[in-house]
């Protein structure tokens, strides 16, 4: 119950940039295979553009993995996010299935989920006793809350189209950079040095 509590100090500043990047994860993975649907491609492209979006996600992880241990972790989640709306809006807006789309597919992919090393990482420090809780929250619970946006993107979709519902939901992620040099994370910004 005090980890909950926490939510209101760094804990929940880390837990609303995990939700947005959920949010826009979600996102993509809902909407490019129907984008590219509706621009006549195939099943079999949608499935490809899926697979190197995924597939970057784990060199993502890695590569922020050993930055995390390394870097300023605020900084790292400020360009991360920074870095991943316009790949995610390059990624969408191209036309589907194209090799320009593909590059910036695995970029939106790599960077999106390199967010998640420096959060729980930060999470984890924040609330030592209670580690597997934090973690939790970071990302179970953060990822429900940002998959729960996917359903407004969802009725935006049917008013305007898929492509411009995603395309305008993706500048979402700019609040996790935002956030990133909130007061709040102050003290885990560094790795520790022991």
């Amino acid at each position: 119950m005090s980890v909950l509590r926490g939510l209101g100090g760094p804990l929940g500043v880390i837990f609303f940039i995990s939700a947005v990047g959920a949010f826009v994860q979600r996102v993509f993975l809902t909407l490019s295979p129907i984008i590219g649907f509706q621009a006549g491609r195939s099943e079999v492209m949608g499935a490809v553009t899926l697979s190197v979006y995924l597939a970057a996600q784990a060199g993502g992880t890695l590569t922020s993995g050993m930055l995390t241990d390394r870097v300023d972790r605020s900084h790292l989640l400020a360009y991360l996010t920074a870095l991943a709306v316009p790949a995610h809006l390059l990624a969408l807006y191209l036309p589907s299935g194209s090799f320009l789309a593909l590059v910036f597919t695995a970029c939106a992919g790599f960077l999106n989920m390199a967010l998640i090393p420096p959060i729980v990482v930060m999470a984890q420090e924040m609330v030592p006793e209670s580690t597997s809780i934090s973690s939790g929250i970071v990302m179970g619970l953060a990822w429900a809350t940002g998959s729960l946006g996917v359903l407004a993107t969802g009725f935006l979709a049917d008013s305007i189209g898929a492509r411009s519902a995603a395309l305008v939901s993706m500048p979402v992620l700019f609040v996790g950079t935002a956030l990133a040099f909130h007061p709040a994370l102050r003290c885990y910004r560094r790795p520790s040095q022991s």
